[in-house]
Parts: C-alpha cells; structure tokens; sequence
C-alpha cells in the first residue's frame, strides 16, 4: 500500500494565490469566478485563505484581474443588514451564520462573507451601524 502525505502550506506567496485565480479562470474561459467554480474547477488553496490574505474574495478576484463576482453584489450594506434582522426577528435571537440557511434568510453566509470579507467582520460592522447609524462602504 502507497500512502502520500501532504500538508497543509502555510504563508502562502500572495503571488501564487492571485496566479492560481488566474489558472482556474483562463483554463475555464471565465471573467469572473465564484468561490463554488473555484473549488469545483480543481482551485488548489482554500476560499478563506484568499480572504484572510485579501480582505474578501471580490479584493482577490480584483487583484488577480478579474471581474468582480456579482454573487453577493445584488445586495446593498443595508439589504443585507435589513436581511439579517429578520433573521433576528424569527430566530429570536443573534443569528450565526450558520442560520442564514433556513427558510428566514433570502441571503446565503457566503454573501455575506464574500461582501464584508468574514462573517466576523459582518457582524463588527453590523454592531457599529447599530452603535452609529452610519453605514461603512
């Protein structure tokens, strides 16, 4: 029996992930990708790897040259605020991500990731609009 290990690489070279965005896209005549064709296409880094490096997958996509993914650009800041607390409201409680899955949400976490860069963020940028009422664009 022929096992092969591999390990995880750390401190990736931001020049190979941008490069590897680009391989996908070209050998599949895309403009654009979304996280899905990334990994369905053989994208050998993982989606948040490229958001913790770029900030959110869009930076990425826009450093590597690409067309901006439109996937979580059809909801404005406050649609997706105004989304979210509905999820609040027939939850009853903080939502997570994880709820933006049931029948409550219009709006996957993966937008949400994809537009504030983590679910972190979202919910750190949803707390100071609460707090200032001003939107962070």
């Amino acid at each position: 029996m022929d096992i092969t290990i591999k390990l995880n690489e750390r401190n990736i070279d931001e020049n190979n992930l941008i490069s590897d965005l680009q391989k996908i896209a070209n050998e599949n005549n895309f403009a654009t990708l979304s996280t899905k064709e990334y990994k369905e296409n053989g994208g050998k880094y993982g989606v948040n790897t490229f958001r913790r490096r770029f900030g959110s997958w869009n930076n990425a996509l826009t450093k590597a040259g690409l067309s901006l993914s439109t996937n979580n650009l059809k909801y404005s800041q406050i649609e997706l605020y105004e989304n979210y607390i509905n999820v609040c409201e027939n939850l009853g409680k903080q939502a997570s991500g994880r709820d933006m899955g049931t029948e409550f949400s219009k709006v996957s976490t993966a937008t949400y990731e994809n537009h504030f860069g983590s679910w972190n963020n979202f919910i750190a940028e949803f707390v100071e609009y609460l707090n200032t009422g001003e939107l962070n664009y």
